[in-house]
């Protein structure tokens, strides 16, 4: 904002002023509007007026609220509204003295009317204040007023009072109501300082970060004021943010200082990246919000749940805050979910810790509102909305009562209707522990049951679920997730008044019945995740209504329906991880000839994110027809891991996407010049480990791209001219061992702050990189074919320089004294001899570090001391070499294992775990113990050939939900340690190949738990692992052998059997005669005793079943059936 326009914004006060002015005299009748954008204070100000024409002894006003942020269509809930306010009817909290009236709807509202205008009388005030609060966002002004007639109820009932209307609305002034119509403006210079002092605590807070030589910014309110661009929204939730967390980590300290001390020449790239209207950025806001993240290391929901909130609000309106929490839990934000109070726990805290920070706001009746503004963030590293959303429910919902889930309660661990003695239950969210204090087969058959509208069952373990449901005709949501019983759900099509159904996680269902659909035709969400179905029905195409199809993680799919036959509201389609899926189109010979279904997605114009991940389709869908040229809400298309993938279609009619990831598909080798153009909101654009030859010309029209990854594109060698993406912010060639040329220069890039070429075959660093100042991190590992780098003097912010594995490059111009932002410089592998102009002070607080060329390191909190140590010993004889590093120094390049030493008790002491998720700078192929999480790889294997590891003594393998099997025959042999838990797929530990035995052979400890579709760990006898010292396996339902062998095997060094939860587990006859600790707990089919194992179960069994009446007095005190698993 300019000087002139700051001189010209209006103070709170004399807006206040001009409110007062246009509501007239007493008696007059008036009508005053306030707009202005989302934040900017319109509510507070009507609040003030409230106040002011209220508080004094004489006042002749009375006030009347009426929020339209909510869905009022009739005249029944235009009243309830009213009445609630004046705390004359309560519609959500239960053991509210509200009498159940079982008249018409019509004498219900003239009820209400009759109290409503008994209650404005008993003032005996002459002007009544109406204050229509966010017109326009679910409600209009119009339909309350006119089409409901509240105007001419509020003249007529109190006859002598005047009825004066004061407005709040987002937008602009309209021509015909200029003269009764403020503006808001932000607030003043001063204004926002005062806003920010009006906290006590979190000043005190920052002053101490400056004191601390973190932040040295000296005028850091007026910092602060002049970021927040004067809008109060930004300032509330700031200093409540900061009031609620008290102390900020490294992490956020360094994001502080990003967003808040940068200087305004940044700011269009920020825009660019964090704000879906990069007029609106407001970087503040954008603090608060990064501050409400999470550290990596804590897994929790919060920022799915804020997400939800401002979808939610943009569909819904308000909300009330049970329901809130409820519609979280839908969304699968807390799964698995195994008891249903303490996920509404979970949902609660976050609710609170929102409501905390002014994230989300109270109005009457305990209904929220989130802050509006916080609407136009964008974060485009995470997934979004419905790349975490199960249902969409919100957007089903739309803020219409009767498609919401009624009156509910939290009790006895469920989740149900408030329920008064003539009432029946409507809603009825529960978990399957609560269900087992059931009787299976009548609890749905009560008669206060008959009336659900809405069932959600979190993994429940009914037999006849199915049957019992299908009987519920008034059925409008349905969810069963995790339930491994279901086989079949035919039974469901006579639900027809459904219209969100879930089964999900039903893991044995490979089958559905084609005409399912055929008379559900209200559906609008539909998720059929994690189902062994080879196809799904094609009644589907038919479902007019229907908004979401997500069928996640069915590794069996082949076929889908046809979206072109009355699809058309569809706005999510997500089939990611459908393994066998390579067409969804009609299998021909030629697609010349094909011209069928699925061939165009063009008239599905609402479809905003688009999932193919991991499916091994050859070609997508044509995005274009002559009707529509465009598809205007698609802002995600991901085609991650598609290995079959050949090519793209054009692209250009994609004008909104942000995001386009076609990472992993191995086989994509054309990509049109077309495919980006006209991609003015395009952020992120992912090509990395593809065999595309060459990147479009087209992409230096992107200008807004923030990010571009092409990482290991090994046929790449070439990159054209990319000089006009200005707001470009990380760049990563890494692994592109080809890549010998990138054209243009880089010297406009102000914004780019991370850089990656390692890998590459680059002999120089591209033209104008040494001249950015903002750059961070310039990472050039590995390139062997650079020998000297310019002068980097520039790079004043240069975080982190690392250029190890150069084994050519011999200097580096120019010195470091000015870089006060450096924290590690890595020379190692490289000609470079010791540089003494290391930075001469240093800004940033955390610890510092040089690894010289032949890997000996120096560390330390200052530079100084580093550069002392130098001169003391030039040469570096005396300093550590990171091989030598151990315990807490160690920890600082690895990440170890902690985690797994709570989880599994076999880790051994002083090894440190590298994580394959977070490569770090030492050569990974030498890791010898190694965890993998959350992977979509099919096996270890592969994973451990990505790093070239040929040594792992331990391997910690977790939630890795593609796996079906773990090794192939090319594995190596050195493994000792094997824990694998919740792995889904998981069939068996090698690939049944005869490389299984050499995998094994050393294998010493082996854990397994949670693999619920693994039926015996070995095949055959070769593949049994003599070497074996502890065996643990736990809840794996399927698990039927331990061994599947034919003749009686023998593991001769097995010292400690622990079995868990294992309820079709069966003796298999091998022999473990080192035995000496054996647990045991719910396993009712494996019976054999310590002394049985120790010979072989097999030759005791025949034995055993004709003594069954005789008492094993000698074995039983070794046999633990409690304790830890």
């Amino acid at each position: 904002m300019e000087n002139k326009e700051k001189k010209d914004l209006i103070s709170r006060d004399e807006t206040i002023n001009k409110i007062m002015e246009l509501l007239g005299k007493d008696g007059v009748p008036s009508r005053t509007v306030l707009v202005g954008e989302a934040g900017i204070g319109k509510t507070w100000l009507a609040k003030q007026v409230s106040k002011r024409v209220t508080e004094a002894a004489s006042s002749s006003y009375s006030v009347l609220w009426l929020h339209l942020n909510k869905k009022i269509g009739d005249d029944k809930t235009l009243y309830e509204n009213i009445a609630a306010q004046l705390s004359l009817f309560f519609e959500y909290e239960e053991g509210a003295s509200q009498t159940k009236v079982e008249t018409k709807v019509d004498d219900l509202v003239e009820t209400l009317k009759k109290n409503i205008s008994n209650e404005i009388i008993k003032t005996k005030k002459k002007n009544l204040l109406l204050i229509l609060d966010d017109e326009g966002s679910m409600t209009t002004e119009d339909n309350v007023m006119k089409d409901l007639n509240l105007r001419q109820f509020l003249e007529d009932a109190p006859k002598d009072k005047t009825l004066k209307i004061l407005v709040t609305r987002r937008g602009e002034i309209q021509e015909e109501e200029s003269k009764t119509t403020i503006k808001v403006e932000p607030l003043t210079e001063k204004e926002s300082q005062e806003l920010l002092s009006d906290s006590k605590d979190w000043p005190v807070f920052l002053k101490s970060l400056c004191e601390s030589g973190e932040i040295t910014e000296p005028t850091l309110m007026s910092c602060i004021a002049s970021k927040s661009q004067g809008l109060p929204a930004a300032i509330v939730v700031l200093t409540k943010t900061l009031n609620s967390i008290k102390t900020l980590s490294a992490q956020q300290r360094k994001i502080f200082k990003e967003l808040i001390l940068s200087p305004k020449s940044l700011e269009p790239a920020a825009a660019s990246k964090n704000a879906v209207d990069r007029s609106r950025y407001n970087p503040v806001l954008r603090l608060s919000y990064e501050l409400l993240k999470p550290e990596k290391k804590i897994q929790r929901p919060v920022i799915a749940c804020l997400w939800h909130v401002l979808d939610f609000y943009k569909y819904s309106g308000c909300a009330y805050y049970r329901d809130l929490i409820v519609h979280w839990m839908l969304e699968g934000y807390f799964d698995p979910v195994k008891s249903v109070e303490k996920a509404y726990q979970e949902g609660h805290s976050i609710l609170m810790e929102f409501m905390n920070r002014g994230i989300l706001k109270m109005q009457e009746d305990n209904m929220v509102v989130p802050e509006v503004s916080m609407r136009y963030l964008l974060d485009l590293e995470d997934c979004g909305f419905f790349g975490r959303s199960c249902l969409g429910f919100n957007r089903v919902y739309g803020g219409d009562k009767a498609k919401g889930l009624g009156r509910i309660i939290l009790i006895d661990d469920m989740i149900r209707t408030i329920q008064s003695k003539e009432d029946k239950i409507t809603t009825l969210i529960v978990s399957g522990n609560r269900l087992r204090r059931e009787v299976p087969n009548t609890f749905f058959e009560r008669k206060e049951m008959q009336d659900l509208e809405v069932v959600v069952l979190f993994d429940p373990t009914f037999q006849d679920l199915v049957q019992s449901l299908s009987k519920l005709k008034k059925l409008r949501v349905l969810v069963i997730r995790d339930c491994d019983l279901i086989k079949n759900i035919d039974e469901f099509k006579v639900l027809e008044n459904l219209q969100v159904l879930e089964v999900s996680g039903a893991s044995y269902l490979n089958k559905i019945s084609d005409d399912l659909f055929k008379n559900i035709t209200k559906l609008q969400s539909l998720n059929l995740s994690g189902l062994s179905i080879e196809s799904s029905p094609s009644t589907i195409e038919n479902l007019k209504m229907l908004r979401c199809f997500i069928l996640r993680d069915c590794p069996n799919l082949q076929d889908l329906p046809n979206f072109n036959v009355a699809t058309k509201e569809l706005e999510v389609i997500d089939i990611r991880g459908a393994r066998a899926l390579k067409s969804y189109f009609d299998r021909v010979k030629d697609w010349k000839d094909y011209k069928g279904k699925n061939k165009n997605f063009a008239h599905l114009q609402k479809l905003e994110h688009l999932d193919f991940s991991g499916t091994q389709i050859i070609r997508l869908p044509i995005f274009h027809t002559k009707e529509f040229s465009t598809m205007p809400a698609l802002t995600r298309l991901l085609v991650r891991n598609c290995t079959e993938l050949k090519r793209l279609p054009q692209l250009k009619p994609l004008t909104k996407l942000q995001v386009l990831d076609v990472s992993g598909a191995k086989k994509l080798v054309e990509m049109l010049e077309v495919c980006l153009e006209e991609k003015d909101e395009l952020r992120i654009l992912n090509i990395s480990e593809t065999a595309l030859p060459e990147l479009a010309d087209t992409i230096n029209d992107d200008v807004h791209l923030n990010q571009l990854l092409i990482r290991n594109c090994s046929a790449m060698k070439e990159l054209p001219s990319i000089e006009k993406l200005t707001h470009l912010e990380v760049f990563d060639v890494s692994g592109c061992d080809k890549l010998a040329k990138i054209d243009g220069t880089f010297e406009k890039m102000s914004y780019l702050h991370k850089v990656n070429l390692s890998g590459t075959a680059l002999s120089e660093l591209p033209k104008g990189m040494s001249e950015l100042a903002n750059v961070k991190e310039l990472v050039i590992r590995n390139c062997s074919k650079l020998e000297a780098l310019p002068n980097l003097e520039k790079m004043i912010h240069l975080e982190i320089l690392d250029v190890s594995g150069c084994g050519e490059l011999k200097k580096i111009e120019g010195s470091f004294e000015n870089m006060s932002y450096l924290c590690e410089a890595n020379l190692s592998g490289t000609k470079v001899k010791t540089f003494r102009e290391l930075p001469k002070q240093s800004i940033l607080c955390s610890s510092k570090r040089i690894v010289l060329s032949d890997s000996k390191f120096l560390e330390d909190d200052e530079w100084g001391k580093i550069k002392e140590k130098l001169e003391k010993d030039p040469e570096g004889s005396s300093f550590p070499g990171l091989a030598d590093k151990t315990g807490e120094e160690r920890e600082k390049i690895v990440h170890h294992g902690d985690r797994y030493r709570v989880l599994d008790p076999e880790v051994p002491k002083g090894v440190q775990i590298f994580d394959t998720n977070r490569p770090v700078d030492d050569d990974m192929s030498k890791a010898e113990y190694v965890s993998v999480s959350d992977n979509e790889m099919e096996n270890v294997s592969l994973i451990l050939d990505k790093f070239k590891m040929s040594s792992v003594k331990g391997c910690w393998v977790e939630r890795c939900k593609k796996m079906e099997n773990l090794f192939v025959s090319s594995s190596p042999s050195s493994l000792e340690i094997l824990w694998v838990s919740n792995l889904p797929l998981l069939k068996r530990l090698d690939s049944g190949g005869n490389g299984g035995s050499a995998v094994f052979k050393n294998l010493k400890k082996l854990s397994i738990d949670c693999c619920r579709n693994i039926e015996t760990l070995f095949q055959g006898a070769s593949q049994v692992p003599e070497n074996l010292e502890v065996l643990r396996v736990k809840f794996c339902d399927q698990l039927k052998k331990l061994f599947d062998v034919e003749e009686a095997g023998e593991l001769p060094n097995l010292r400690k059997l622990y079995l868990l939860d294992l309820p079709v587990l069966s003796s298999d006859g091998v022999k473990f005669r080192s035995l000496e600790k054996y647990t045991k707990d719910k396993c009712p089919r494996f019976t054999a005793t310590l002394e049985e194992l120790k010979i072989g179960t097999a030759k005791t069994e025949e034995a055993s079943s004709s003594k069954e009446d005789q008492t094993r007095k000698d074995t039983a005190p070794e046999i633990q059936t409690t304790g830890p698993v």
